[in-house]
């Protein structure tokens, strides 16, 4: 088992200015009134025009909101009801239950809709479906597809486009188009990445760490997708392999741990 990395004063690469190291993450503590399932993974989303309306905020890509925010829990278990959280009132609220139940699914926002992707089903397999969520009406709708095989693995958006990145023993990279309702495949990474962190910075896709399989190795480098050259490109090595983190841009710079 790789030895957690500390890192104290995180400094950028010289080659890539912009790009900072990660950090080992401390333990996390639950959120203020929240008392539920321990197992849950917190996937901080964008918000929309109605939801700010309502005090929740988002993540947009490449912004930290650190005041307030919406927040969808995704179980590790399979099940159907994710939930809000108001940050005015410090509560969680339940809100539609996902037509069919998933975990370890890629999530991301994507015009004012809530996408969720693949993830494992109840029986355990992989689940081959879309399902989007749409805040003002609170409704959910999916459809299935052969080209949506992806579990443990991340998503984001770029230039109206929604990315998924890696996932269970796979260097695939698939793309959606929510304006025309295509899926395609788009370039491998240079590695097979699941449990795998991602985000968006200057118009580029950062993938960091991951593990190749279930049975490892970690990975300790990132790797950058450039929209313009389609084309998945190594970068310089993080001080420790990472796998199950999370990763945000703040002020420019990568925070992954």
């Amino acid at each position: 088992m790789t030895e957690p990395c500390q890192v104290t004063s995180p400094v950028p690469t010289s080659s890539h200015p912009s790009l900072v190291q990660p950090t080992a993450s401390p333990a996390s503590s639950p959120e203020p009134g929240y008392t539920g399932d321990a197992q849950c993974k917190t996937v901080r989303q964008k918000g929309t025009n109605e939801l700010d309306r309502k005090g929740y905020r988002g993540l947009e890509a490449g912004e930290l909101c650190a005041s307030r925010r919406m927040e969808t829990r995704i179980c590790t278990e399979a099940r159907k009801s994710p939930l809000g959280y108001d940050t005015i009132t410090n509560q969680w609220e339940a809100v539609a239950p996902l037509p069919k139940a998933v975990h370890s699914a890629a999530a991301t926002v994507c015009g004012g809709k809530i996408y969720v992707f693949g993830g494992v089903n109840e029986a355990g397999r992989a689940a081959g479906v879309l399902q989007s969520y749409v805040p003002q009406t609170n409704t959910w709708s999916f459809i299935e597809s052969p080209m949506i095989d992806n579990k443990y693995a991340p998503a984001v958006t770029l230039n109206g486009f929604v990315f998924i990145l890696g996932g269970a023993y796979a260097r695939a990279t698939t793309i959606y188009d929510p304006e025309k309702g295509n899926i395609k495949a788009g370039p491998n990474m240079n590695h097979s990445r699941q449990f795998c962190s991602a985000v968006v910075l200057d118009g580029k896709i950062y993938a960091t760490g991951g593990i190749v399989s279930s049975e490892g190795p970690a990975l300790g480098n990132m790797e950058a997708y450039e929209p313009a050259t389609n084309t998945w490109t190594l970068l310089p090595h993080m001080p420790c392999p990472v796998f199950r983190h999370g990763c945000v841009v703040i002020k420019k710079y990568i925070q992954s741990g």
